[in-house]
Formats: structure tokens, C-alpha cells, sequence
């Protein structure tokens, strides 16, 4: 029954016409696309975090000079570029849109050390 229109001649698939079916089938369908998009960036959000972490695996830490003593200030993340059309490695540090050139010492697996001197001289060193 939708209103009386069924008694109304040439309307008469109005009887046949089920609104809440074809409502419920919208509804459905889309609850399917929104579960699908959810997943979707759930699974796209793990994917672009664990390129991060490979891609940014060097590990960067400073030590600042006081009083004569070397002194632990920061530990940073970066990733090693080579600058296009040359074979000059750098890092570059996402967290502080800072590039520095590439350490030639190494203090563990992808680890570097580096001294800020009082003239705010960087020097890669070891122990």
C-alpha cells in the first residue's frame, strides 16, 4: 500500500514496487564500500610505515662538547641519498629537512656518531 496510489489506474506496479527492499540493498552495498575503504587504508597505512622505517634505518647520534666533555644530545633517523649525477652520498634527516654528508666511520650497523665542537664544527668520530 503507498498511499492510496494503487487504486489510481496505470499505477498499478505500484503494488509490486518494494521501497525498503531496494533501500535495504543500497544500505548494504554501501556498508560493503565503506568496510572496503576502511581496509583498504588500514592496510596502506601499515604499508607506508614500514617503507618509512626501511627506508630511514641509519641511525644518527650527536654529541655536544661542555666543558671538555662529549655529551649525548640527539638521535636522529635518516636515509642515505646519492645526489643525482655525481656519486657524493649524503643523509638526509626527514624530521629536520636537514642534509649532511655522508660519515666515513661507523660505530655499529648503520650507526654513525658525530661531535658538535664549540665553533658548531660537525666531526664524525668513533670511540
Amino acid at each position: 500500500m503507498v498511499l492510496g496510489l494503487e487504486n489510481i489506474k496505470g499505477l498499478e506496479f505500484l503494488d509490486k514496487f518494494n521501497l525498503s527492499g531496494i533501500l535495504k540493498n543500497i544500505g548494504d552495498f554501501a556498508l560493503l564500500l565503506i568496510l572496503i575503504a576502511i581496509g583498504g587504508g588500514g592496510v596502506g597505512l601499515f604499508l607506508y610505515y614500514k617503507k618509512q622505517k626501511t627506508l630511514y634505518d641509519q641511525k644518527l647520534h650527536f654529541f655536544e662538547e661542555v666543558s671538555g666533555q662529549m655529551i649525548p644530545t640527539e638521535d636522529l633517523k635518516a636515509t642515505e641519498l646519492i645526489v643525482p649525477g655525481t656519486s657524493i652520498k649524503v643523509f638526509y634527516v626527514k624530521s629536520k629537512g636537514l642534509y649532511l654528508p655522508r660519515g666515513t666511520k661507523k660505530m655499529g650497523k648503520k650507526s654513525y656518531w658525530y661531535a658538535i665542537r664549540n665553533n658548531r664544527e660537525l666531526v664524525n668520530f668513533v670511540m
